[in-house]
């Protein structure tokens, strides 16, 4: 599921579980190609990870908070 700044406190931060965060966009490449391997962990981890995927366009807060930035 996508997680939002507005939520991002309790699923990431007060996760009971791991979590693994995919920071994307969609004009990015090698995101792209990451998805389907992000995909099939998440339903191989299921109930011993949690994971997010984050869209940098739409959440740019959460992404500089982390050091997340624009390949040059």
């Amino acid at each position: 599921p996508a997680a939002l700044e507005a939520t991002w406190q309790s699923q990431v931060i007060e996760s009971k579980l791991p979590v693994v965060v995919e920071f994307w966009a969609s004009w990015c490449g090698p995101c792209r190609m990451i998805h389907p391997i992000i995909d099939d962990l998440s339903k191989e981890y299921e109930g011993k990870f949690k994971f997010y995927k984050v869209d940098t366009d739409n959440n740019s807060s959460i992404a500089s908070r982390y050091g997340i930035r624009r390949r040059q």
